[in-house]
């Protein structure tokens, strides 16, 4: 290089050229060196994963925000092992022990590893309540589960079969009828619409009526919309010059979308509330307290609760009917007839009528019916309600995660989908295998003995995990013994392959499932 000519070139330059080609070496050398600690000297460059995710985190979220992260997640797991580095300051992992290591309560962290504080300002705090400085808390769970566990015991749930049959007859009935006219049926909208009218009617007071009046239909169909909405927020919240911007966006342009979508909880539950007399429900249990044991009577404010409606109409209202719909493509694809045919073997020889079907019943499923429990689980496995998970934060002290030491402030993840569908959880991970969930030595196969089967965990663990999978069961369990005693379903052609291709958005972003309904052939 002709150093006299690059030295005559600086000292007759523009002041303003020297400038930038100053600001451009400092910037690049500093992006060097930064490249090179992501790589070689970063606490976390121990961690297997793609060199670019070392140094960026742009490849996680574009397949965040492009709805392909999961199968970019587990291609990375299949390649890596059971922890894998996605961003300079990100790991996500598929050991089941880690359940316990980020969700768990520990001496750092009681109520489990924080949830992002941004997000859940802009998410938690912004989309319900309007003001930014009183952000939802994992305070507000603990409230929440405090006063929601007792209610959703398992002679409370009993107390209710009534109004759960109640709803999943108004489900077969509308499923009869379209047998009657011989049209193909959207089981997706099918099973959203038993598990939104039973939640309303348990918590709010009042059904929604989906099956007779079509006013809430668009209401339910807008679950996909928030759930991607969120997701870019949680995309964009990853800029730290963004995050006020997000606040402020949120508060003034999110407003609207966030009123018609919490609009109908709120009224209904207000009307509930005000009720002069009590309403044999889940949510006059929850007023009341616990009052066989505990002696927590009505502990649970009532502004909080209010607050915390949308959210359980949003948890009830997505995970049960993604298992109905899930359990329903897996088992009538054609594909699947001899697990089909072993199937409704099973339930239609376990009662003698319909009215048999009860919650006493199906109680001992796992002892009475266990291929149906086995096929409850591998659909939840294969596709699972909740698909991915939340983002946490390791304390600032560090902790050890599934034999690891992972330093404070890193974000963890364990993603429900991927940690089910990585070889090194499950033999033939792609594959539906119900006879994995059975006993060793009464079906389960061979391959499948060493399926870590510990690391399906559909409702969480931890301080933080779902306080309503008591009740899911239940209504699970009853609605499909009910839907497999009483009709055959047949998918459509299209319908053969519904998972194929799907996005998530947090949630899965489910296309229609067709299928025609006939009267059991018993």
């Amino acid at each position: 290089m002709d150093w006299e000519f690059v030295a005559s070139t600086w000292q007759t330059a523009s002041p303003t050229s020297r400038v930038i080609v100053t600001l451009s070496t400092l910037s690049l050398t500093a992006l060097l060196i930064s490249i090179i600690y992501e790589l070689y000297f970063s606490p976390l460059s121990k961690f297997p994963g793609p060199k670019l995710c070392a140094i960026s985190r742009i490849p996680h979220l574009i397949a965040t925000a492009s709805g392909h992260q999961l199968p970019w997640l587990i291609n990375l797991h299949n390649k890596y092992g059971g922890v894998v580095r996605i961003a300079p300051d990100a790991l996500t992992f598929t050991d089941e022990r880690a359940w316990a290591d980020i969700c768990g309560a520990s001496k750092a962290a009681k109520d489990g590893m924080a949830k992002d504080p941004r997000l859940a300002a802009l998410v938690g705090g912004d989309l319900v309540n309007p003001d930014p400085a009183k952000p939802r808390s994992q305070q507000t769970h603990s409230i929440m589960r405090k006063a929601m566990v007792p209610a959703l015991k398992r002679e409370n749930v009993k107390k209710l079969e009534g109004m759960i049959n109640g709803h999943i007859e108004e489900y077969l009935s509308a499923l009869q009828k379209a047998s009657e006219r011989k049209e193909a049926v959207d089981m997706r909208d099918m099973n959203s619409f038993l598990i939104c009218d039973l939640i309303a009617d348990l918590f709010l007071g009042e059904s929604l009526h989906l099956f007779t009046d079509p006013e809430f239909i668009p209401w339910v169909h807008s679950f996909d919309r928030f759930a991607r909405g969120v997701t870019i927020l949680a995309v964009l919240n990853r800029f730290p010059f963004l995050h006020k911007f997000l606040l402020f966006a949120v508060h003034r342009w999110g407003s609207g979308e966030r009123d018609s979508f919490m609009a109908p909880i709120f009224a209904r539950f207000d009307r509930r509330v005000a009720l002069t007399s009590a309403r044999h429900d889940m949510l006059q249990m929850v007023l009341d307290g616990d009052s066989e044991g505990t002696g927590r009577q009505g502990t649970m404010p009532l502004d909080l609760l209010r607050e915390f409606a949308p959210f359980l109409m949003l948890g009830g209202c997505e995970a049960m009917p993604t298992v109905l719909t899930g359990f329903v493509y897996f088992v009538f694809r054609k594909t699947n007839a001899d697990i089909r045919k072993k199937l409704l073997e099973e339930v239609r020889g376990a009662f003698s009528s319909d009215s048999d079907i009860t919650m006493d019943r199906i109680s001992q499923s796992q002892k009475d019916l266990p291929y149906l429990e086995a096929c409850l689980q591998e659909s939840i496995r294969c596709y699972s309600p909740a698909a991915t998970g939340t983002d946490r934060v390791v304390p600032t002290s560090g902790a050890q995660i599934a034999g690891h030491f992972v330093p404070g402030n890193t974000v963890v993840m364990m993603l429900h989908q991927v940690t089910y569908s990585v070889k090194h959880n499950f033999s033939r991970a792609s594959e539906y295998v119900p006879e994995r969930w059975l006993p060793e030595g009464k079906g389960r196969p061979q391959d499948c003995i060493d399926d870590v089967r510990g690391s399906v965990h559909p409702f969480s663990v931890g301080p933080q995990s779902c306080f309503g999978q008591e009740l899911s069961f239940y209504v699970l369990r009853l609605a499909l013994c009910k839907l497999l005693y009483r009709f055959d379903i047949e998918l459509t052609p299209e319908s053969e392959n519904w998972v194929e291709g799907q996005l998530t958005f947090g949630t899965r972003s489910k296309p229609p499932l067709m299928a025609y309904i006939k009267k059991a052939s018993l």
